[in-house]
């Protein structure tokens, strides 16, 4: 299905575009302008959209004109405010809008656009609406937000929320994946969204941050863990707001500390799967002459205890058939990067994928996709909808699950968990790989790996033709 104009697709996320005449192409030296959107979905993004290309037209319309006063994003900035008040009508009149609209005045003040006293009277003109329209409804006025918009108008407003959260996020661009850095902007724009865009962060107090956990993250029916992800996303980018002077204090130290716990018991998101079961998945994939791949994916993971994205990342070099061990250079922590031993049962599958390769992975030809362009993306999708038709209905058994399976059965099996930790590349109590490999030799980790057994499937299916 083709995309409305100006939409273009990232990966699983939609961006903002629009290509510029030939006359400001040759004058800026660029083709188009494109804007992330950070969100997946269409109709949001075209909401999103339409003020930014509006302003991108309007700068380069005076571009070509000669009279272009500000940058693209000074021209963004306008019709994302105009936008907004054509949407929400002028009986929607709040502090917000008013603050951000007296922004935008000041900075046509900079640009020649406009006189201080114009912007001026553009603010009490919107402050006697707001009034009125609070007044009519009986509703409280908001005298301080009032305030930052008579400030904003003069300059005055300090560093905003807003203005904070993306500077933070620019710098974090380098530090995190493409998912991570979603994920932390996602949870850093709900608070943004929550308290307002223009407010001041330095005027940010416990007392909010405890509110908006208590108000908003606490009443989420989701995990506790997600909850703790959540709010440890704002104390960082306040810690990092400490740092660059914007605030003296952390308003969301320790309030990860107030989330509460749940007593009641719960039946785990995913679990082991059993022998059976995997002798059904397996058993269909290996007639599976469609998808060829899903067979020796699976058993990679179910015999070696890596991740998704490890297996497929997996080159023809990483794979030392002298030692028979596999190397794992590359994962989502120190302890990820680590040396697996290889389980008797897969080392036929093994030479058969080296010899085989077109390309030098061991899973030849996956498309990288995602956020992060992974290689595992479009086949851990294709795996999870396979195991559906082969009858596994039951939700909790996934891909990550074998993971789960394999470190299970090297502890049913006797081996130490310290060895199994550390062929799995899990880090635990601050102690990573590095640190295990001055003390587990290569030998405890193959004993531990080769102790790992699933009864008829070394026979009837590893071993089948």
């Amino acid at each position: 299905m083709a995309l409305p104009s100006g939409i273009k697709r990232r990966g699983n996320t939609y961006s903002a575009r629009y290509v510029l005449p030939r006359p400001v192409q040759r004058a800026v030296g660029k083709h188009d302008m494109v804007q992330a959107l950070s969100t997946d979905s269409l109709s949001e993004a075209v909401e999103l959209a339409a003020p930014i290309i509006a302003g991108w037209k309007a700068w380069a319309l005076a571009m070509q004109r000669g009279t272009a006063k500000g940058s693209p994003e000074d021209y963004v900035k306008r019709a994302q405010v105009a936008h907004r008040l054509i949407r929400d009508g002028i009986d929607q009149w709040s502090p917000e809008l008013i603050t951000e609209r007296a922004r935008e005045g000041h900075a046509m003040v900079g640009t020649g656009s406009l006189r201080p006293i114009d912007v001026q009277s553009q603010v009490d003109n919107d402050v006697d609406m707001y009034v009125a329209q609070q007044e009519k409804a009986g509703e409280q006025i908001d005298a301080q937000g009032l305030q930052r918009a008579y400030r904003a108008s003069r300059g005055q407003l300090g560093t905003t929320v807003a203005e904070s959260m993306e500077s933070f996020l620019a710098e974090r661009i380098g530090d995190l994946t493409a998912q991570s850095h979603g994920e932390l902007e996602k949870r850093c724009r709900a608070f943004v969204s929550w308290v307002g865009r223009n407010v001041e962060i330095a005027t940010i107090t416990r007392a909010t941050a405890g509110q908006f956990v208590a108000k908003v993250i606490q009443t989420r029916e989701v995990s506790r863990v997600t909850k703790t992800k959540e709010v440890s996303a704002c104390r960082v980018w306040f810690g990092w707001a400490m740092l660059r002077g914007q605030i003296d204090l952390n308003p969301f130290d320790g309030m990860q500390g107030t989330l509460k716990k749940s007593k009641k018991g719960r039946e785990a998101n995913r679990r082991t799967w059993a022998e059976g079961e995997l002798k059904v998945i397996l058993t269909g994939m290996k007639s599976d002459r469609r998808e060829r791949l899903l067979f020796p994916l699976t058993l990679l993971a179910l015999y070696t205890g890596m991740r998704l994205n490890e297996v497929c990342a997996l080159t023809v070099g990483d794979y030392d058939a002298e030692a028979q061990v596999i190397h794992v250079r590359e994962g989502k922590s120190m302890a990820a990067v680590r040396v697996v031993p290889v389980h008797p049962a897969i080392r036929n599958l093994l030479d058969g994928l080296v010899e085989n390769t077109g390309d030098g992975y061991l899973l030849p030809g996956l498309v990288p996709g995602g956020p992060d362009r992974k290689r595992g993306h479009g086949i851990g999708k294709t795996w999870g909808r396979r195991i559906r038709t082969l009858g596994i209905a039951d939700r909790r058994l996934v891909f990550h699950g074998l993971r789960a399976t394999f470190i299970t059965a090297a502890l049913n099996a006797g081996a130490p968990k310290e060895v199994v930790q550390q062929v799995a590349g899990h880090e635990r109590e601050g102690v990573t790989m590095k640190s295990y490999a001055r003390v587990l030799s290569l030998e405890l980790c193959r004993m531990a790996v080769e102790g790992v057994s699933f009864g008829e499937l070394e026979s009837s299916i590893c071993r089948g033709p």
